[in-house]
């Protein structure tokens, strides 16, 4: 299984992206892919954790103005794309359908131990997110 690479300054949501403010529960990276929360806050996913697997989930794709590090802390807003193309991963393979990965917040190539898809790339930069079935549902 290999994780995905992102260059987290250069994360930014597409022309025809889905994306909606949320307020951070933990601190993470742009690029990063959340779950929210039953309390409507977002924490990094991880397929190692159904929990942590379930319900909406999308990527941090910005954070508060002014923040060169790519970096965000809890309780701040972000932006947070649930659907579409996304821009600033690199080295994408085109043949393949990403998941969620056991490293938190990340995607990889192949399943972790809770098995949900996050998307397929449209190039090797570009990623289109639309989430798989919620295993928690099935």
């Amino acid at each position: 299984m290999t994780d995905a690479t992102r260059t987290k300054l250069q994360i930014r949501p597409l022309l025809g992206a889905m994306v909606r403010p949320m307020v951070m529960g933990e601190a993470a990276e742009l690029g990063e892919f959340c779950y929210v929360a039953s309390t409507g806050l977002l924490y990094k996913t991880d397929a190692d954790s159904s929990e942590k697997s379930s319900g909406q989930i999308g990527m941090i794709v910005s954070g508060e103005m002014g923040n060169t590090a790519g970096t965000v802390e809890a309780g701040e807003t972000v932006d947070f794309c649930w659907l579409g193309p996304v821009a600033g991963l690199s080295d994408l393979d085109e043949t393949k359908t990403y998941y969620l990965s056991a490293n938190p917040g990340e995607i990889a190539d192949a399943a972790g131990t809770v098995t949900r898809q996050v998307g397929t790339p449209f190039s090797s930069t570009i990623f289109n997110i639309h989430p798989g079935d919620d295993p928690s549902s099935s």
